[in-house]
């Protein structure tokens, strides 16, 4: 079964360099002025589950399912 739940994209996990991002918009330039301690408070929901995905995977799983539906036509 496929899960339609909605992830995150963050920073690379392995390519091109483990961390690697391109841009601070969104979940990323959240993360970023939290841990360099810009962003103090936040109003937020302590019951919610926040899934994140490195983009890379994001990406390697985006080509080999291209890949496989042109293998398959």
């Amino acid at each position: 079964m496929i899960d339609t739940r909605l992830k995150l994209v963050a920073s690379s996990l392995h390519e091109p360099f483990p961390g690697w991002i391109d841009n601070l918009t969104g979940f990323t330039g959240l993360t970023v002025s939290i841990l360099r301690g810009t962003l103090r408070t936040s109003i937020t929901d302590v019951n919610c589950d926040v899934e994140v995905v490195p983009v890379d995977i994001v990406v390697n799983t985006l080509i080999v399912a291209a890949a496989s539906l042109k293998k398959n036509s």
